[in-house]
């Protein structure tokens, strides 16, 4: 990875929690400061490719995904950006997704182990990127996740310089954060040494709700995880939850839709 990128995996391994939400939002919002900005869909449902390109239909992008870059092991960073790498709005390019995604661990451990012994599995994705930012250099690489810890998870991980992780206050993910550390901490260990985690963001948090309050309260005062919270909550809004109707172009209700995650980039680009 180029020393000048910056790599940021959103990620917990629930859903329903904004994942793909946050992602397009800071993704959007770098653009708009004129950064240069990458963003890349691990998650085969497709959300932040519907967000950030529009298209409802997320087969448009058939046969040139992420998955189908990070299958071509052997292209060059020129091919991967021509074949792999869409222009979706100014500042902003995408690596799409679609269902087939979820295929990505039968094709590592049948044909990528058969025919690239001693290769490791988990840095797939990672050999792809640094050759298309050898080739295409990007200020900022979005990655949006699935709600698993598998490779695809694993993978995004390893290409990471950054992690948000995403907390929504309930219960499952109180208890799904613990689970969510240890796999970064085993990336860190195993495959990216110089792997940092930015912070923990709540997000879909309803102000009325006094067993969210109580959730959030518990997490500020842990030992561990206390220290990562950001600052700025994400709090659940109408025009927030219609981003994936109205996106981000022709969208009169914009300001309000992304004001507190324009608080959250602030934040966030202050702790990296």
């Amino acid at each position: 990875m180029t020393s000048k990128t910056t790599v940021l995996y959103f990620g917990i391994q629930k859903g329903g929690a904004a994942k793909s939400t946050t992602a397009a939002a800071t993704a959007y919002i770098l653009a708009k400061r004129g950064q240069k900005v990458l963003a890349i869909d691990l998650d085969s449902q497709g959300n932040l490719t519907n967000l950030l390109s529009e298209h409802d239909d997320i087969y448009e992008y058939s046969g040139r995904t992420a998955l189908e870059a990070m299958k071509s092991v052997e292209a060059n960073g020129e091919e991967l950006v021509s074949n792999y790498v869409h222009p979706v709005s100014e500042g902003i390019d995408l690596m799409p997704s679609e269902d087939f995604m979820a295929t990505l661990s039968r094709w590592l451990y049948r044909e990528f182990e058969r025919n690239y012994p001693g290769k490791n599995p988990g840095l797939v994705l990672r050999g792809a990127l640094e050759k298309i930012l050898r080739v295409r250099p990007y200020d900022f690489v979005v990655i949006d996740s699935p709600p698993s810890l598998g490779d695809q998870s694993i993978n995004g991980m390893a290409a990471a310089t950054h992690i948000v992780s995403l907390f929504e206050p309930s219960k499952f993910c109180l208890d799904a954060l613990p689970r969510f550390f240890e796999t970064v901490y085993h990336v860190r260990q195993q495959l990216n040494p110089n792997l940092q985690v930015a912070g923990i963001l709540a997000t879909m948090v309803e102000k009325r709700r006094a067993d969210a309050q109580l959730l959030l309260e518990t997490l500020a005062e842990d030992d561990e995880y206390g220290p990562l919270l950001f600052a700025q909550r994400i709090y659940r809004r109408a025009a927030t939850g219609r981003l994936n109707l109205q996106g981000f172009v022709e969208n009169r209700e914009l300001r309000r839709a992304i004001q507190e995650y324009e608080q959250f980039t602030e934040e966030l680009l202050q702790r990296l």
